[in-house]
């Protein structure tokens, strides 16, 4: 299972944070004049509409060709293993489409000076999330892959609620400035990837060790991940 959900959890890390750091200074300086500036509304759908196309994409891709992707990423795993890993990545693989759409949400309303809502949306889908795991003990790891799917489903439907109203209002898939932000773009993605890669080479290395030996190592990546979160989180 944590073979299969590194992936698209990288690359939706990749994408989330490459896209906020143009997105957000992007929206804010066209809000800072007016608020209800359509100009700013064009760009924040174009910018989402082709976001939403990569991440859709990438998923369909990635979802198709779960095994081969597994077999180059992991190549140390048992036919047994490895068939658990696939059928799991097959559904995983749509968590990177929901990323984005949540990464593009969480950009409109930092944009917007608000912060409180996706903080509150984070929290309270981590606690159906944990709720619903529970309850869905009996359904395997595939049920707790599909569960993952549905937290990311509840949390972009939270996050539309402040914006339903203004969200589709000017919407537009092209604006002026489209290019300039891709350009600004590009080389963070570049960046991003080149860093963030290296969990991918850890499940590469650790598919040859004895089983169990990758879990062991997310559970303690994601302990460190969370208190660094903690710690910055809130500075960022």
């Amino acid at each position: 299972f944590n073979a299969a959900l590194t992936l698209p959890s990288t690359l939706t890390t990749i994408l989330m944070v490459s896209l906020s750091y143009v997105l957000i200074p992007a929206l804010t300086q066209a809000l800072s004049t007016d608020r209800r500036d359509p100009n700013a509304s064009r760009l924040a759908n174009a910018t989402g509409t082709w976001t939403f196309a990569l991440g859709l994409l990438c998923s369909l891709a990635i979802s198709r060709l779960s095994s081969s992707i597994l077999r180059l990423l992991c190549p140390g795993f048992a036919p047994a293993t490895h068939a658990i890993a696939s059928a799991c990545l097959q559904v995983l693989a749509w968590q990177f489409a929901l990323g984005v759409i949540v990464s593009w949400l969480n950009s409109l309303e930092n944009a917007s000076l608000g912060f409180g809502w996706p903080a509150m949306v984070a929290f309270l889908t981590s606690i159906f999330n944990l709720v619903l795991a529970y309850q869905w003990l009996e359904s395997g790891i595939m049920g707790y892959a599909w569960l993952i799917i549905v937290t990311g489903l509840l949390q972009i439907f939270l996050l539309v609620i402040p914006l339903r109203q203004s969200l589709f209002q000017f919407w537009s898939v092209t604006h002026p400035y489209l290019p300039r932000l891709v350009g600004r773009w590009f080389p963070l993605l570049i960046g991003g990837a080149y860093v963030r890669f290296d969990p991918l080479v850890d499940r590469y290395l650790g598919s040859a060790l004895e089983e169990g030996s990758i879990a062991h190592l997310c559970y303690a990546q994601r302990l460190i991940q969370a208190l660094l979160a903690l710690a910055s989180g809130g500075l960022l």
